[in-house]
């Protein structure tokens, strides 16, 4: 058997990297603070965990009432019960639960708070691994796929919200996986990678429901992959099974991670997305130089990733976008 060199050196840089990043995350998420979401996401994961493991439906919603915002229990539930069951509450049974507030013993707050981080930190660092494997696999080169995944490492507000954000950053790490998943399911187009990826899509839109834009996009792709290759009409019924397989898969879990959902799937997952799409953010802040609230102005989401963004992203981006546009 011959020792190949070429073939080590990128297993030892990938794994030295994976590793650095690791130990530098769980020597520093102690440092980092606390969410203003943080507080409302342990009591959603609370209620939804126990109506996901038998709890009554009158149990569910007098929890739901409980709380200060009444439309907190439609949010996508799946990655606050995953926190909820997997950061210690205490030998005495779960956080008291009232107004938006949890309690816990005095030495075992801080506790819930940092493990939640480490979970939340541990998430999005198998997703920057799952990065790394996207540009590989469209590049056909591992180094570019390692820089994507210090791109995304590095971006300032992504790298500090990695540990503390319990919503944003879970959806873009599952985002990140369920790309994957397409991509696996779009190069195999077999019976397990549309499960495979039935499940990824689940977990995405059950963090997020925009999440669902994962499903039009799969379709979309693979049966336009379908059409360059100009396969027979029997790849066509083969691709129309497999999706069945797939939104089967999807919808299954989606109802099982959301327990909302459990007495009316459809009609209270429609009212979960109108919600998100018109979401009731009634807080103040400064915006170039004037006071908003209730609402935000158009050019919002753009300027903050403008400011939020390194230079050198932004000027990649313009690069990549010209370039695109004029090949």
């Amino acid at each position: 058997m011959t020792f190949n060199r070429k073939k080590l050196i990128p297993v030892a840089v990938v794994s030295l990297f994976f590793f650095a990043y690791l130990f530098v995350g769980y020597r520093i998420y102690r440092d980092y603070g606390v969410s203003t979401d943080e507080p409302t996401d342990y009591l959603r994961g609370q209620v939804d965990y126990q109506r996901l493991i038998g709890g009554s439906l009158a149990q569910f919603k007098a929890d739901c009432a409980m709380m200060e915002n009444g439309d907190a229990c439609y949010y996508p539930a799946f990655f606050s019960m995953v926190l909820y069951r997997f950061a210690p509450y205490g030998d005495g049974g779960p956080i008291l639960l009232h107004q938006d507030h949890w309690y816990a013993p005095a030495d075992n707050t801080q506790k819930i708070y940092f493990e939640r981080h480490k979970l939340t930190f541990a998430f999005f660092a198998f997703s920057v691994f799952v990065f790394f494997l996207i540009g590989k696999k469209i590049f056909k080169d591992w180094k570019i796929g390692l820089l994507g995944a210090l791109f995304l490492i590095i971006s300032p507000r992504v790298f500090g919200y990695s540990f503390y954000n319990p919503k944003d950053i879970p959806f873009l790490s599952a985002y990140v996986i369920a790309i994957y998943t397409m991509l696996l399911f779009l190069d195999k187009k077999n019976f397990f990678m549309a499960v495979l990826h039935g499940i990824g899509t689940a977990v995405v839109c059950s963090i997020r429901t925009p999440g669902l834009i994962i499903i039009p996009v799969t379709f979309f792709f693979l049966f336009f992959d379908l059409f360059l290759s100009k396969e027979s009409w029997k790849s066509y019924a083969k691709a129309a099974g497999l999706l069945l397989s797939f939104l089967v898969v999807s919808a299954g879990l989606i109802v099982l991670f959301n327990p909302i959902l459990y007495t009316d799937p459809i009609g209270n997952y429609i009212k979960a997305f109108n919600i998100m799409k018109q979401y009731p953010w009634k807080g103040y802040h400064i915006f170039l130089g004037r006071g908003i609230g209730g609402s935000v102005p158009w050019n919002y989401s753009i300027i903050w990733f403008s400011i939020s963004s390194p230079i050198l992203y932004l000027l990649l981006f313009v690069v990549g976008m010209v370039t695109l546009i004029t090949k």
